[in-house]
């Protein structure tokens, strides 16, 4: 359904009111068109979002209760991207502090040792 298409506000309103599935169906629509216009690879990971979504709406007791545990769903799911975000970046800083500790260490280690039996070389 085109932007065009869709109902306004108030006829959707009237749609909750009287025609709870005729409402259904349009979210349902609008739903699969947002899935099916993902580039294919992202599919079956939307269709299971979707899947946990459905389910919350299912075991909330009204329409708030299903909106602020989807809400929660959302927020849990930035807070883990947050979490990973942050130990990624951790780990690469110390990975780039190993690694200047590693250099500063060769540069220290780097003398040329003589060994009993060989010419050592003249100064110059």
């Amino acid at each position: 359904m085109s932007q065009q298409d869709f109902p306004d506000f108030d006829t959707l309103m009237e749609m909750a009111k009287n025609q709870p599935e005729k409402l259904e169906n349009i979210f349902r629509d609008e739903v699969n068109s947002v899935i099916e216009s993902a580039s294919e690879e992202h599919h079956h990971r939307l269709r299971g979002l979707q899947f946990q979504v459905d389910a919350q709406r299912i075991l909330a007791k009204n329409p708030m209760d299903a909106c602020i545990r989807i809400s929660k769903m959302m927020h849990r799911s930035l807070g883990d991207l947050h979490t990973t975000l942050n130990d990624f970046s951790l780990q690469h800083d110390h990975s780039n502090q190993v690694l200047n500790d590693l250099s500063d260490k060769q540069q220290d280690v780097s003398d040329i040792l003589y060994f009993e039996g060989r010419k050592q070389p003249e100064a110059t």
